[in-house]
């Protein structure tokens, strides 16, 4: 994902968490960097550290910086840390036995305490990891009576067991997993034992497809690398070791490498953010229970020494071996990689040999999609461009046709390849797309007959049926929008007896308005509401609506306070926040009287705005490129024809072109009242940089 993470939101905190967040003193960052090296590592490692003395007895995660060596306590009474990919959010165990608050977390790095959510409530629960586009969290858990290790993955914030279809819908059964993408979905992997042979075994997310990829029964603490391809695990049994080692492989268990060999522990690997190393803990002597976290590349070479972890093994107190067993089910997490040439440590005394890795294949990357031809000069880049570049033919975006034929009277969601033009149908009875940022996770409104299929819904664009989850089944609902992040969702509503639109946040899967304290706790009224973030601690939504007879684009916090009118035209709506966050565009029909629906971008105080379109007609609906270069838009052909294309301008009004045909955009949906459905002006299209695969 590109863009920052905001803060969950104060509603939040109801989970009452009780977080220490201390920062510890800065120790000499001889002791905890490596003296031994030449690349120069960047970036965060997060560690859990045990504390054995009575009474504590206790595990607390510290961060270290690898730059400066300056190491700080981060959260107490928690371990098995995990940070989001995206790098600003981060899921945990906590301990705190006899309390209703243990369980397994998430909250952003930039406020843990006051957005933390905890979203499985049992000390059973081990190793959350996050899905790799950090949208859907998975772990393994012996909560119930038999205690065996089972798969779960979270659909919103309800945990849910991976069931097996091939074996009576039971539950699968297996420990620490990782999610990958394959065979045009997602699926997990997991050490298990099905039909009597054990090893690390590989299911599609909906239980479907088991396939066998090795047969060791120890390999376990799967970690994908962040393009999906490798997998680096840990096992005690491969090539007669007897001894917990590292090992990396292809996702589908080919192209085996054993990166370490050496008396003692060595375990729970994890990747750099760009997959150029691993980074994994190292028991000193054995026995000790003294750590250290050291770095490898996936070839095996570079092995370099990064920090002093300090006790890792331990068992909490008040806990029983089904809830803790130790430095076996920890886990690290590291946020940046190395750069330059390593020079090896020293070999520790003793007969350790140096790892023998085998050539890794190398796969050339795929060829990039033909952009379509440009013929106005392309605006001057970036500095820096954004990873995620999408010119007017590049990409991919999701859009609502409506069908009348045959009296059927419903939208369908299609999808058109951008480099290719090839379209096809995402969804039947669906409109309203949004996209995640990083395009792999689509939010929708569906407009099925059965309230199960009915309101707002999100789920993966490689899974659509196995990762679906509701978070609304109110058909008043309306244009779900991602937070930046992608961890909440905002929408409006007329489900309320008195039918008028109501601003609404999801806390976890419940969907909820948001109250304003100055006005006796009444719910916002408005429409098309957006979250933005004003900085990492602070972040409100915009809406259009009226407060104190005053009607425009108006702003609130999260909690509903800070009421603030940004512009005074009330058919300003239909909000974009681009990819950096610092422009809104939206569509507005009387502004400098206009009388018509034109595109509109403005700064987040509303001070500057520019007019994209003037023509006869409606153009609206806006969107931005994944790059935030362009706009893309619809426009009715004629008035009232109800023949749409999509269009696309540049933010500066440049460079107007188009980009595909619609067809239908309006209409009233066969069996919907007018509270439901409104026609084109509730719905919207999105825009992504790659198509998922």
């Amino acid at each position: 994902m590109k863009r920052n993470k905001v803060f969950y939101f104060a509603l939040l905190m109801a989970c009452l968490l009780p977080l220490a967040i201390a920062q510890a003193a800065t120790p000499d960052a001889e002791r905890f960097i490596s003296q031994q090296q030449s690349v120069q590592f960047e970036g965060k490692l997060y560690f859990p550290v045990f504390e054995s003395a009575e009474p504590i007895q206790q595990y607390h995660i510290e961060v270290l910086d690898l730059a400066t060596g300056q190491r700080e306590a981060l959260l107490d009474r928690a371990s098995q840390p995990a940070v989001s990919h995206a790098g600003d959010a981060i899921t945990y165990k906590l301990w705190i036995p006899g309390q209703e608050v243990n369980g397994l977390y998430a909250a952003q790095l930039s406020d843990i305490a006051g957005t933390a959510w905890r979203y499985s409530d049992s000390l059973s629960d081990q190793r959350p990891q996050w899905a790799p586009n950090d949208s859907f969290f998975y772990f393994y858990t012996r909560r119930e009576s038999d205690r065996q290790n089972r798969l779960m993955i979270t659909q919103g914030t309800q945990a849910v067991p991976i069931l097996r279809p091939d074996l009576d819908n039971k539950q699968a059964l297996g420990h620490s997993p990782a999610v990958v993408s394959a065979e045009g979905a997602f699926a997990i992997l997991y050490q298990g034992c099905e039909y009597a042979r054990c090893g690390v075994w590989r299911r599609l997310l909906n239980g479907a497809n088991p396939v066998q990829i090795t047969e060791d029964p120890s390999d376990k603490n799967l970690s994908a690398s962040p393009d999906g391809g490798q997998v680096a695990f840990m096992s005690y049994e491969r090539d007669g070791a007897q001894d917990w080692e590292i090992y990396v492989m292809a996702a589908d268990g080919s192209n085996v490498r054993r990166l370490t060999n050496r008396p003692g522990a060595d375990g729970l690997p994890t990747w750099s953010s760009d997959g150029q190393w691993l980074a994994f803990v190292r028991e000193t002597a054995p026995g000790s229970n003294i750590w250290d976290i050291i770095a490898i590349r996936p070839d095996g070479t570079g092995e370099t020494r990064l920090a002093e972890l300090g006790a890792l093994h331990g068992q909490v107190k008040d806990t029983t071996p089904d809830q803790c067993q130790g430095w076996i089910e920890e886990s690290i997490s590291w946020v940046g990689t190395g750069r330059g040439a390593a020079v090896e440590e020293p070999a520790p005394a003793g007969p350790t040999a140096p790892p023998e890795a085998a050539q890794e294949e190398t796969v050339p990357p795929a060829a990039p999609p033909q952009a379509e031809a440009v013929t106005e000069a392309e605006p001057t880049p970036a500095p820096k461009p954004a990873p995620a570049r999408a010119k007017t033919g590049e990409g991919f975006i999701v859009y609502p046709v409506f069908d009348a034929s045959g009296g059927r009277n419903n939208y369908d969601l299609m999808m058109i390849d951008l480099s290719t033009g090839e379209t096809s149908k995402v969804l039947a009875d669906a409109s309203q797309p949004s996209l995640s940022s990083d395009g792999t996770w689509l939010a929708y409104k569906s407009w099925g007959q059965d309230r199960r299929a009915q309101g707002l819904h999100a789920a993966a664009l490689l899974d659509l049926q196995g990762t679906d989850w509701q978070f609304t089944a109110a058909q008043e609902a309306q244009r779900p929008s991602w937070a930046p992040g992608d961890l909440f969702f905002s929408f409006y509503s007329r489900q309320e007896s008195d039918r008028a639109n109501r601003v609404m946040i999801t806390q976890g899967s419940q969907a909820v308005t948001i109250k304003r304290p100055d006005m006796d706790n009444k719910d916002i009224e408005g429409i098309t509401p957006l979250v933005i973030l004003e900085s990492p601690t602070k972040g409100y939504v915009i809406y259009q609506g009226c407060e104190t007879n005053r009607c425009g684009v108006w702003s609130r916090t999260l909690s509903g306070e800070n009421p603030r009118q940004i512009t005074e035209d009330a058919s300003d709506q239909g909000f974009s926040l681009s990819p950096d966050g610092k422009q809104i565009a939206f569509m507005s029909y009387t502004r400098e009287e206009a009388r018509d629906w034109e595109i509109y971008v403005m700064d987040l105080a509303g001070t500057q705005i520019t007019r994209l379109t003037n023509r006869p007609g409606k153009d609206g609906l806006p969107t931005w490129s994944p790059d935030g270069q362009w706009i893309a838009f619809v426009r009715e052909t004629e008035p009232d024809n109800n023949i749409w294309d999509v269009m696309a301008v540049r933010p500066d009004g440049s460079g107007e072109k188009k980009l595909f045909t619609l067809g239908a955009l309006d209409g009233e949906v066969k069996g919907a009242t007018e509270d439901q459905n409104k026609g084109w002006l509730e719905e919207q299209i999105a825009w992504g940089a790659q198509l998922p695969r």
